[in-house]
């Protein structure tokens, strides 16, 4: 079973995924997705234990804290409760920039589609945020453009895709349950291959979504799977 409490609105579950609000039960997942080489090689070099802890900690006041409202998911196995990955929304203001982050085994399999679709309600319903935003530096059209994300300026070699709150086009009920989404939203990239997200953390300091003031905004790119970096929190 899930060691999230799934009888309460913290947890978000799918077929084949469960997304629980971070607690500090799952500190032990998050250091080894973090620290792992293989899932950070295109990405940014791992971290250190000390340096995910820190980074962890710092997860974790956010998601109890009422601003700036960013929130972050552990991502587990609705069946086994084994860690494999985790979501963030980066909010500022009225808006919030979505990213995911899969262990390595756990690329290519939709999983990331599956992810999006429990994140939008969250970010639109329970947050109230007008718009959501992603930047791509490769085409990411089979994994946005289903869910309603349409491309918009660029900023330099980045896209930016925006999915606004009207323009949201599926809104499954508070169980968020798989069966009324149809398996063609189920994204596949370019290549007609499942499309994956991955976030980048960078280190504690510069680059982690939930980490200290004034970063870059996030960027996707594809390592067998298309990644995501975060910028810093203010």
């Amino acid at each position: 079973m899930p060691k999230h409490d799934t009888s309460g609105d913290r947890v978000l579950t799918g077929p084949r995924i469960a997304l629980g609000l971070i607690t500090e039960d799952d500190r032990e997942p998050y250091r080894a997705l973090y620290t792992s080489c293989d899932v950070m090689a295109a990405t940014a070099p791992p971290l250190s234990i000390e340096a995910a802890d820190a980074q962890f900690d710092l997860v974790l006041r956010h998601d109890t804290a009422a601003k700036p409202g960013h929130r972050a998911w552990a991502v587990e196995s609705p069946m086994t409760s084994d860690g494999i990955g985790s979501a963030v929304l980066h909010r500022r203001g009225d808006e919030a920039t979505a990213g995911i982050m899969l262990r390595r085994d756990k690329w290519r399999q939709r999983m990331a589609s599956e992810i999006f679709l429990r994140l939008l309600p969250q970010a639109f319903l329970t947050l109230g945020l007008r718009q959501v935003t992603a930047h791509s530096r490769l085409p990411v059209k089979g994994l946005l453009a289903p869910l309603g994300f349409i491309p918009g300026s660029r900023q330099g070699d980045m896209e930016v895709w925006t999915l606004g709150r009207k323009a949201w086009r599926y809104e499954p009920d508070g169980q968020g349950k798989a069966s009324e989404v149809p398996q063609a939203l189920l994204g596949t990239d370019a290549n007609g291959g499942d499309a994956g997200l991955t976030c980048s953390p960078g280190t504690v300091g510069p680059t982690h979504p939930l980490g200290t003031p004034g970063a870059e905004r996030p960027t996707v790119r594809p390592q067998g799977e298309d990644r995501v970096r975060h910028h810093r929190v203010s």
